[in-house]
Formats: structure tokens, C-alpha cells, sequence
């Protein structure tokens, strides 16, 4: 029996070597131009991606099967989702009825939200960013929500002051490599906050133009450079991309040992 067909999600954990990638996109009340060019070139790429969703988009209507639509719900009484988690999760539901997860804005998380989300009909969620950490891995809670950490952001990438490069991305440890992008940092091609904050100077982000945006985008080396970079490593290594709805059906799949609490006391001495 091969490794792969023994092992599952072996594929997906990236033990021997990279196999694949989670790309995903916290659309963060992204502009049309900028969401519209992202799918654009995930569409012709052939990439499967999960973008998570803040805001009605007519960009975000009648995407390829290759895209997931997911929730970015911010739980913030000055949400524009709505003023009580329960109306962000409500309003999100209206506006994306058939998403299965979610990524909190600003990772704002606890047990009694986690109860929420559950109860409100979501099965996975991905608001553990654990930076640069290998052998990660899609884990279970007691309320039966899959789990699925993130290894990698742009935006913790640019905090951090790394080079622009993808050996600064540490893609070769094993573990699940779920990466974090948002669309307005990409299109702007950014190398630092100043052009997003520039961006956000001109009014609400989703109501942006083309001719808005096109003076604020930079040339050279950014987040639009380092995702072309990223996809010519994909295609020259023939690395597999896919939804989180993909992982979380995989994970659902795999046969798991029981709980070790449920197993003899004497199998562990």
C-alpha cells in the first residue's frame, strides 16, 4: 500500500516534501476592481482557492467550482455585518447561504462564539494563525468543529520584515500550508501598509474605483510579485491547490484512531 493511500491527508500534511497548498483570501471588504482581477487570474491559473467573505459582492456571484465561498464574520459591535454576533452571523448566512466555514476578522475568537458558529451551521473554521509552525495539522474540538490553522499571512509576513521572496515564506516544512492573502493588499501590490492605508483614506474600501486604486498601485517587488512567484512554483512543481471545503471533506473521510481517553490505561504504560 502506498504512503498516500495509507495515510490520507498525507498529501494535504506535506510530510515528505510540499505537495500542496491552502490558499485562501480574506476578502476584508475588498473593491471590486481588486476582487475581479483575483479571481481572474485564479480562474485562468486553474487555482482552487477559499476566499472569505465580509461584505455583498457581485464578484463573489457565480464563481467556478475551484473557488469556496467562505464567511469573514467581525464580531465587533461596530461591524458592518451587523451589531451582535449573532447578526453578523445571521446577515452573513443571508448573503452566502451554502458556506460551510469561517475565518474571523482579526481572529477574534472564544468558546461561546465557536458555539455560535457551530449553531449556526458552519463546520469548519480557520482563526488559528500559527505563524511559521511546522507539522501542522486539521484537529477536531469537543463541539465537533474542524479546526484548520493557518502557517503563513502577507500581513504577518510585512510585520515581520521579511524579504519579499518565497525562500522568506518557509514553504518546505512539513505540515499543512494553508496561506493567508487579502485581495486589496495584492492588487495594490504592496511592500508595506502605506498603500492600503492610502486606499482606506479614500473612503469605504468596497465602494472603490479602478481609477481610485490604479494610482496607488506599486511597481516592483510586493504581494502581487511574491503570489506570481508563488503560482510559478505551483506549475513548475506541479503542487496541488485546493478548498478548504476539499480539506475538511478529507478530514471527515480519514479514518481516525479513538480518543485516547475511551482507549486501555495499559496501552500507554
Amino acid at each position: 500500500m502506498s504512503p498516500t493511500a495509507a495515510m490520507p491527508l498525507a498529501d494535504f500534511y506535506n510530510h515528505r516534501r510540499l505537495r500542496s497548498l491552502g490558499l485562501t483570501f480574506d476578502v476584508d471588504w475588498a473593491p471590486e476592481p481588486a476582487l475581479r482581477a483575483l479571481i481572474d487570474v485564479l480562474r485562468r491559473r486553474g487555482l482552487h482557492a477559499t476566499l472569505f467573505a465580509t461584505h455583498p459582492s457581485p464578484a463573489l456571484r457565480d464563481l467556478p467550482p475551484q473557488i469556496e465561498v467562505a464567511w469573514h464574520p467581525f464580531f465587533s459591535p461596530q461591524s458592518s455585518q451587523g451589531p451582535s454576533p449573532q447578526a453578523a452571523l445571521d446577515q452573513l448566512r443571508a448573503w452566502y447561504p451554502s458556506a460551510i466555514g469561517a475565518r474571523t476578522h482579526c481572529l477574534i475568537q472564544s468558546s461561546p462564539l465557536l458555539k455560535q458558529m457551530v449553531a449556526a451551521g458552519l463546520r469548519y473554521d480557520s482563526s488559528l494563525q500559527l505563524f511559521d509552525h511546522p507539522h501542522l495539522e486539521v484537529f477536531s474540538t469537543f463541539m465537533g468543529l474542524a479546526r484548520l490553522p493557518y502557517v503563513w499571512s502577507d500581513a504577518a509576513h510585512l510585520a515581520d520584515e521579511r524579504p519579499l521572496a518565497l525562500g522568506a515564506m518557509h514553504l518546505e516544512q512539513p505540515g499543512l500550508k494553508i496561506l493567508a492573502w487579502h485581495p486589496t493588499q495584492w492588487f495594490l501590490n504592496c511592500a508595506d501598509e502605506a498603500p492600503y492605508a492610502a486606499a482606506k483614506a479614500l473612503g469605504p474600501l468596497w465602494a472603490l474605483t479602478a481609477a481610485q486604486l490604479e494610482p496607488l498601485r506599486r511597481p516592483g517587488a510586493g504581494l502581487a510579485r511574491l503570489f506570481d512567484d508563488l503560482c510559478a512554483l505551483i506549475q513548475a512543481r506541479g503542487l496541488r491547490t485546493y478548498t478548504l471545503r476539499a480539506l475538511l471533506a478529507a478530514f471527515e473521510a480519514a479514518p481516525r484512531a479513538p480518543h485516547r481517553a475511551t482507549l486501555d490505561p495499559q496501552a500507554w504504560m
